[in-house]
């Protein structure tokens, strides 16, 4: 704080209003009140409390992270160096995390959650002046000379979709009490079930159709915007390849 006295927060709410209120005779009160040296602390709450509201106080930013956000940080985490000291051997992963932490505040602070006011013509973030001196705060560890970079690869997604396809395949076999079978087997039942006629037939038939047949509304549902869900996919994936192709480009 400038003038480094909490109390001047009084103050500084009388002289928002000088500057920027609209009612002239509030502003000259306010005025001759901040410029009369004889005026107590207590005069100054008085007239504050009168009309402005409390100052908005951030006492701290907090960001929660969880495993996954260090899960596409990998390539990078198995280089970081750590503080000497011993340290268990199945534990010098959290030990990189911890004693690198200044590369992942930055990232958080820039490319997560950042107060800023746009760019300048060289196309430079200007950040807050509040955020700047956040973002200089001392931060105890090992000092970080370059950016942290998440690898949002095409090859490691599809290994994540592939994985969850499996799960939904096992899952989906245990309900059909299919327990011992094979990978295989349960694939070939799978797109049986979901044959080009039965397929046809939920995403056409309404509830009931004109033999009294009901239609399965979920599968239906599902089946009628597989399109949707395609195209909104592939949208999703190009622009990761484009973010990340813009990323790779800035560091080189």
């Amino acid at each position: 704080m400038l003038h480094k006295n909490i109390n001047y927060l009084v103050k500084a709410r009388l002289a928002f209003y000088v500057e920027h209120g609209t009612d002239p005779d509030r502003c000259q009160r306010y005025l001759e009140a901040l410029e009369n040296k004889n005026t107590k602390l207590k005069d100054f709450k008085n007239l504050a409390e009168e009309w402005m509201p409390e100052v908005t106080s951030i006492m701290n930013i907090e960001y929660q992270t969880q495993r996954k956000f260090y899960y596409y940080s990998d390539t990078y985490i198995n280089n970081f160096a750590i503080i000497a000291r011993k340290v268990p051997k199945h534990l010098e992963r959290i030990y990189k995390i911890i004693d690198n932490r200044e590369l992942f505040l930055n990232y958080l602070n820039t490319s997560t959650l950042a107060f800023h006011k746009g760019k300048d013509a060289e196309g430079k973030i200007q950040y807050l002046d509040w955020w700047k001196r956040l973002r200089r705060a001392k931060v105890g560890g090992l000092k970080a000379n370059e950016k942290l970079l998440r690898d949002y690869s095409h090859e490691m997604d599809k290994k994540c979709v592939q994985r969850r396809a499996i799960n939904a395949l096992a899952s989906s076999a245990v309900y059909d009490d299919k327990v011992e079978t094979g990978f295989i087997e349960d694939v070939s039942d799978f797109l049986s079930d979901l044959s080009d006629n039965k397929a046809h037939k939920m995403a056409t038939l309404l509830f009931v159709d004109e033999y009294g047949e009901v239609a399965d509304e979920l599968y239906g549902k599902l089946l009628g915007d597989y399109r949707t869900i395609k195209a909104k996919k592939d949208v999703q994936l190009r622009n990761r390849k484009k973010r990340k192709k813009e990323s790779d480009e800035q560091q080189s």
